[in-house]
């Protein structure tokens, strides 16, 4: 079981035209839904602990494709949001 402390709080943070819009938790999994503010379009991310014995964890950002994460970006909630929308950015697949 996924259990990060204090994830709702990444709910409302922004970066640039990007807001995290919601979060939901699931057992193995965190989905969020980032809303660009602009286009008012919603992109969905999930993150999920990377399989095996190491502490990474991966954003997922389409059915297949994945972006490992340390630890430390996880701790720091600026840091996964800024993770989060780079991807949003890069690849702008909406939902």
């Amino acid at each position: 079981m996924l259990k990060i402390e204090n994830i709702n709080k990444i709910v409302g943070l922004e970066y640039g035209r990007y807001k995290i819009n919601s979060v939901k938790d699931f057992s193995e999994s965190y989905s969020f839904a980032v809303l660009d503010t602009d286009d008012m379009r919603y992109f969905r991310i999930d993150l999920m602990k990377k399989r095996g014995d190491s502490g990474l964890f991966q954003l997922r950002y389409s059915p297949s494709r994945y972006f490992c994460l340390m630890d430390e970006i996880i701790k720091n909630k600026k840091w996964l949001v800024q993770e989060m929308i780079e991807l949003v950015v890069k690849y702008r697949k909406p939902i």
